[in-house]
């Protein structure tokens, strides 16, 4: 369906060589972009995109785009992990990194002069109930190439009063722009970034709380092993725990929840 359309995608495919294959497109003024995919929530993160990037041939790609799909659920900001993390990447060689998946805009900085976009939002994802909040905006971004990598951020409203997506009002946009603005200034200040992932964490916790408490005890356990008490985990649980602890971005809150006990 894609190819039909002239729709390049990239970040799938059956193999670790097909999944780290770079599309490549002309781009203004002739320059030959290559567009590689990262799913940010399984592994070693960081190895991976190392070896990622060094998939990447400088001499096949004028430069070099990631788009990073991770991040905390319905939080609007990168933690202190994930800005280091973007961050490493442009270290790595990308020129410009751009996230999504929260499904909350975020904001975005210029490192080394390249953008790192921390979050576009939704773009489509019509959720009934959901009417003129944070999950009814986003953004999307226009890059732009020649001897620098340059960019403008478009922003959207989706499925709000109808469906759809739409391009935002005089006001609306002025609105946006000065909450992305806002998200910056947190952005740029690693001791705001960290009190705002720490106020995050706290808000979640409960959550999480729920995700790990089933009984337990000496006895419960012994009973168990003598098959006297039923399994608490069932096979769906099980594998809850499996998504919480593998990937990295819920593996983080749950540190910090169980940490509250040292």
């Amino acid at each position: 369906m894609s190819a039909r359309v002239g729709v390049i995608v990239v970040g799938h495919g059956s193999t670790a060589s097909e999944l780290l294959a770079a599309a490549s497109g002309i781009v203004s003024n002739d320059a030959l972009s290559g567009v590689v995919a990262i799913d940010a929530g399984e592994g070693e993160t960081q190895a991976f995109c190392e070896q990622l990037c060094d998939a990447i041939s400088r001499e096949e790609h004028d430069f070099l785009i990631v788009i990073a799909h991770a991040g905390n659920e319905f939080y609007e900001l990168p933690s202190p992990r994930t800005k280091r993390l973007y961050r490493s990447l442009v270290d790595l060689g990308a020129d410009a990194v751009v996230s999504h998946h929260t499904h909350a805009f975020s904001g975005y900085e210029t490192y080394r002069s390249k953008p790192i976009f921390y979050g576009l939002g939704n773009f489509l994802y019509d959720w009934p109930g959901k009417r003129n909040e944070s999950w009814n905006r986003g953004y999307v971004v226009r890059l732009s190439m020649s001897d620098r990598i340059g960019f403008e951020i478009i922003p959207l409203k989706q499925c709000d009063e109808k469906a759809g997506v739409f391009r935002l009002n005089d006001q609306e946009q002025e609105a946006f722009l000065k909450e992305v603005e806002r998200l910056n200034g947190i952005i740029a200040d690693d001791r705001q970034l960290e009190a705002s992932f720490q106020a995050y964490c706290e808000k979640v916790f409960p959550m999480y709380d729920a995700f790990l408490e089933p009984y337990f005890g000496k006895g419960i356990t012994a009973l168990r092993k003598r098959g006297f008490f039923p399994r608490l985990l069932s096979a769906r649980k099980r594998l809850l725990y499996l998504n919480l602890i593998r990937c990295e971005s819920h593996r983080e809150v749950l540190l910090r929840l169980l940490k509250k006990n040292e």
